[in-house]
């Protein structure tokens, strides 16, 4: 199936960095916002922009025409913390029951190495199960969802902590206690181009882990961002719990050679020195 027209739910700080590198391949890009003062910078860059909310019930205006596409990439929060754990599983049906009818669309669930326990171990796509101590089970209820009523017309990735640019590891623990876990990170610019190729390679039906190969130790990383933007160092203490999430599966299906694959070596710019 040809892709010519690609709709984001969820025009945040990746999906808007996303349509934009989607424009310059291309395609034809709607992309929605939850808030009106966001449509005009939306409109700016050439993205059709759609005021839409998922409360957890649909709402707005030419929502219809939002999901009459042909790539659907679902890149909203769950706020499990505001509004508890079934809200992101409603969402997911109320935007399932909006493309019921669209029997051709692909679509791309961008979920979270939350779903993975904290065992220690290199954890694969295999390695979620909703009865596993500490996994996700609000993200895991909503994957199942999706894949019980897209089937092979679905992708999921899994991303690590997104990071780079304004997101920048230490910044909102600056001098506090840290445990020295291995990193599960993916720079936004690696988020971006996977999703272009995921879409340009169709490579649908399948569940990918999205993190940088490299697993350095937190500490590191945070008293070398606190070295550079002159923060307090943490206070490092041994680790009761660490995983690393294996990104292999991803490298080999669509060749993914990492812009960034060492998070040591993230870059990083306006950090807030406040």
């Amino acid at each position: 199936m040809k892709t010519k027209n690609i709709s984001i739910l969820g025009c945040g700080w990746l999906g808007i960095f996303l349509a934009r590198r989607l424009l310059r391949e291309g395609y034809t890009v709607k992309g929605s916002t939850t808030r009106t003062e966001k449509l005009p910078s939306l409109r700016d860059v050439g993205i059709h922009p759609y005021l839409l909310s998922l409360t957890p019930e649909l709402n707005g205006q030419k929502a219809a025409e939002f999901f009459d596409t042909d790539v659907l990439i679902i890149d909203i929060p769950p706020q499990v913390h505001k509004h508890g754990e079934d809200f992101h599983p409603q969402q997911i049906d109320s935007i399932l029951e909006a493309i019921a009818t669209n029997s051709q669309l692909r679509v791309l669930y961008t979920s979270s190495t939350s779903v993975y326990p904290d065992n220690g171990e290199e954890l694969t796509e295999e390695a979620a199960k909703p009865e596993a101590e500490g996994a996700n089970k609000t993200l895991l209820t909503a994957e199942a969802k999706l894949q019980e009523a897209l089937g092979s017309r679905l992708s999921i990735l899994r991303f690590g902590g997104l990071m780079g640019y304004d997101r920048i590891s230490g910044k909102w623990s600056r001098g506090s206690e840290l445990e020295d876990t291995p990193v599960n990170y993916l720079h936004r610019d690696d988020a971006v181009e996977i999703i272009v190729q995921l879409i340009a390679q169709q490579k649908w039906g399948e569940v990918y882990n999205a993190v940088a190969p490299e697993h350095p130790g937190r500490a590191a990383i945070y008293k070398k961002n606190a070295a550079a933007f002159g923060w307090p160092e943490p206070q490092v203490v041994p680790a009761k719990k660490k995983k690393t999430i294996s990104s292999k599966k991803l490298q080999q299906a669509l060749g993914y050679n990492f812009i960034y694959p060492d998070p040591l070596e993230f870059p990083y710019t306006n950090p807030d020195n406040s």
